[in-house]
């Protein structure tokens, strides 16, 4: 996404919400056995009913917990049971429900995992689970190699706003990172401003400070004393995103809270990075269509793809002149 002198903070939170915004928390871990899958859904379901999930959507819940807690014991730990599967619970009151299933196993690429749908697959079962999931979830995302998942539920709102690509509001020529702070919906420009303010003192939280300073007409020491809900609220719905303090947002929102998109992507193509961040003294140059395509093609596998679809966008928006050819790879994911 950027170079590695990018003022922005660490990656470490979870979508759409830093931890501490989830006020109900579970953890557990349990041996790696058959009966594991119910108990572990049962420590779940109690999160979930606190956090208000209606009892009417429960089976699609339990559909997909029970296929993600059997991928961990199963698969990733082969049922031994000295190994341990891993559970961490985060949700909000009538709002959301953030589930982490951990194994111990050697873990695996979902990208190899091949399409149940397929015509020369219908009669068979493997890959079944990873579908039904990410049927049932609003969020499915693999990380640490496949040895964890992380899969999101929200019940307020229609949980489909959350999921559309941001590529039906946006002409990809000529696109601006403004232009495309302005097509996001509110879900995600929540998430990204949250991004923004989270760990240490970084040169975003400072930009945005500065830019709600100026709406308000306050002393930017004042704006810092101001509650974080406050400053997020400002800039949500009083401040003017132009295109600096919009490509400071989308990169805290992919440095922060997608970073694994980021690694996955520039991996594919041999770019040197960490943690998301191109190396300081990596000379990059425009990749060639077809490496763009691949790269593309393996991230879309693993990822959800209203998310990759903004990740794509953002790099045409914030460095048109090496991402350009991302043009054509939306294009096509717009015309499908």
């Amino acid at each position: 996404m950027s170079h590695r002198d990018a003022s922005t903070d660490s990656a470490n939170g979870y979508w759409p919400l830093v931890r501490s915004d989830y006020r109900i928390r579970r953890r557990a871990s349990f041996p790696s056995t058959r009966q594991a899958i119910t108990d572990a859904c049962a420590v779940i379901f109690e999160v979930a009913r606190e956090c208000g999930y209606s009892a009417d959507r429960e089976p699609d819940l339990e559909i997909a917990l029970r296929e993600a807690l059997a991928n961990a014991v199963i698969h990733g730990n082969g049922e031994d049971e000295q190994k341990r599967v891993y559970v961490r619970c985060y949700g909000c009151v009538d709002e959301m429900l953030l589930v982490l299933i951990r194994d111990e196993g050697a873990g695996f690429d979902p990208g190899e995992i091949p399409d149940p749908r397929d015509t020369d697959r219908l009669q068979l079962d493997h890959g079944r689970g990873l579908f039904l999931m990410r049927a049932l979830m609003d969020r499915v995302e693999f990380r640490r190699h496949g040895r964890e998942v992380l899969l999101f539920k929200r019940w307020s709102g229609d949980p489909s706003d959350a999921s559309e690509s941001v590529l039906s509001q946006v002409e990809l020529e000529g696109l601006s990172p403004a232009g495309l702070w302005s097509a996001l919906d509110d879900v995600t420009r929540e998430e990204a401003v949250r991004s923004v303010y989270r760990n240490g003192s970084g040169g975003g939280k400072i930009e945005a400070d500065i830019a709600i300073a100026n709406a308000l007409r306050f002393r930017p020491g004042a704006v810092k004393k101001l509650p974080l809900k406050r400053r997020i609220n400002y800039l949500l719905k009083t401040v003017h995103v132009d295109d600096s303090l919009a490509s400071t947002i989308l990169l805290a929102l992919h440095l922060n809270g997608r970073v694994e998109i980021l690694k996955g992507f520039l991996d594919h193509l041999g770019i040197p990075q960490e943690d998301g961040l191109i190396d300081e003294g990596y000379d990059i140059e425009p990749p060639d269509a077809g490496a763009l395509s691949e790269a593309a093609s393996a991230i879309y596998q693993r990822f959800d793809a209203a998310k990759v679809d903004l990740y794509l966008a953002a790099l045409v928006a914030l460095d048109p002149q090496t991402w350009g050819g991302l043009r054509e790879v939306l294009a096509s994911e717009r015309r499908n």
